[in-house]
């Protein structure tokens, strides 16, 4: 014979007992798993808010320095042989001080660099490796920029000659952006 309580069978009263004791159990552990993925996403919007805050403070500044730096950054003159001459002798004058054997600097044409136009050249020295890299220091890191695009080296043998630092054979594909500025007399 079947039990019965309340006109239900007593298998399916325990049955609804064990789901609503489990339910009690399991709900608060469900809010509290619920809280916290809410405090998290809310934590990431506002880590969000700040980063994309910074992002546009960063791009009205990457404008400002565009627009203040690039004229300091190009090699001003009225046309392109005053240019060429400026840039070779800045060159030659940064290879006399640093100690480098210059054998030649010719002109090899027009180029643009990121949009900019730039006089390319090919320079041709000798000189010991601790030399050569303050000359690379001071050519690249000085302003109207000289950009270094390309090198080879090569090692000299010279009986005789002793020394800690081997010389070198250098050949250097330099560009430097130019800016033409046109005087208008009146």
């Amino acid at each position: 014979m079947k039990q019965s309580v309340f006109g239900f069978p007593a298998s399916t009263l325990l049955a609804i007992v064990l789901c609503a004791a489990g339910a009690l159990l399991v709900l608060p552990m469900l809010a509290d798993w619920r809280s916290a993925k809410i405090a998290n996403v809310d934590a990431l919007e506002s880590e969000l808010a700040l980063l994309d805050a910074r992002s546009e403070r960063l791009a009205t500044e990457q404008a400002l320095v565009k627009e203040s730096q690039t004229d300091d950054l190009k090699w001003q003159a009225d046309g392109l042989g005053v240019a060429t001459a400026r840039i070779q002798a800045r060159v030659s004058e940064i290879a006399s001080e640093n100690g480098m054997a210059l054998r030649s600097m010719s002109p090899t044409g027009e180029a643009k660099l990121s949009g900019a136009p730039t006089v390319t050249f090919r320079l041709e020295a000798e000189a010991t490796l601790d030399r050569l890299v303050s000359f690379l220091r001071t050519l690249e890191y000085g302003q109207p920029v000289v950009l270094v695009q390309g090198s080879n080296l090569r090692r000299l043998n010279r009986p005789g000659v002793e020394g800690q630092q081997p010389i070198v054979f250098i050949q250097l594909n330099l560009s430097a952006p130019i800016d033409i500025v046109s005087e208008v007399s009146q």
